[in-house]
């Protein structure tokens, strides 16, 4: 994919998936959600490591229960 199309995607879902940071977390930026679901559905990579590639953290629910990065 070029960087121009990449980009032009950002643009297009930003306005849709923008979130807000809160005074628990940062919100990770629409480009690199957007990165992390192109890597994850290329190379079929397990959540952990790609988050480990984007430098994300994953975190639990209070159940035990994985939460999702994106």
């Amino acid at each position: 994919m070029s960087e121009s199309t990449f980009a032009f995607i950002c643009d297009k879902l930003e306005p849709v998936v923008m979130k807000k940071n809160t005074t628990l977390c940062d919100v990770i930026s629409v480009c690199q959600r957007l990165a992390v679901c192109i890597w994850r559905l290329a190379t079929g990579e397990p959540l952990r490591i790609v988050s480990k590639r984007f430098s994300l953290e994953i975190g639990e629910e209070e159940d035990g229960e994985k939460m999702r990065v994106l």
